[in-house]
């Protein structure tokens, strides 16, 4: 069998298995299909989804290595924006926010859709929420609820944006943001 034809049989099976949740046997299938990989575009994608199973796994440090990786073999902007997006929320879940601040801000800088632009600015407030910049934390959430592409995704932004005006002691804010928050829910 041709380097090509491995590669795709396993790279296949791995995403496959991916999407049924065995994250073990995409793990085995993916990390194959980069070690027979003919060209190297084809491990960006091997590596991301080798990353997307060991983050759904909640193998963080080894998503985080997998993510890294692929960001080495990227040839479009789209594939930049996921692979630096799930960095961050790799670096995000083993609580190193200044690492996942940095991807989150890549990924801003290369999401090509309102909804991806929402989710990196989304997270980023979030992640400066948790290292108590709280600031720089409601300035990113107030914009993640200007350009969130749904009702859902303002609600969450507002709830997030409440707790930073509350542990800033901005009561005023609070009060103005839970009365928001209130008319999202009620709609």
């Amino acid at each position: 069998m041709k380097k090509r034809e491995q590669w795709e049989n396993y790279y296949e099976l791995g995403v496959s298995y991916y999407e049924t949740n065995d994250y073990l046997k995409a793990i085995e299938n993916l990390k194959k299909s980069i070690k027979v990989s003919p060209i190297n575009a084809n491990n960006y994608f091997g590596n991301y989804w080798l990353g997307m199973s060991y983050y759904d796994n909640k193998e963080y440090k080894k998503a985080i290595k997998a993510f890294e990786n692929s960001i080495n073999e990227i040839l479009e902007d789209e594939n930049h924006y996921f692979s630096n997006y799930w960095l961050g929320m790799s670096y995000y879940k083993n609580k190193n926010y200044s690492k996942a601040i940095n991807f989150f801000d890549k990924s801003i800088k290369f999401s090509i859709t309102k909804k991806n632009k929402y989710f990196s600015n989304y997270w980023l407030g979030i992640s400066y929420y948790e290292q108590r910049n709280y600031l720089k934390a409601i300035e990113i959430l107030k914009k993640s609820i200007e350009i969130a592409p749904t009702h859902n995704e303002k609600y969450f932004s507002n709830y997030s944006l409440v707790l930073s005006y509350y542990k800033n002691k901005n009561y005023i804010e609070v009060i103005e943001a839970l009365n928001k928050s209130v008319e999202l829910s009620l709609n």
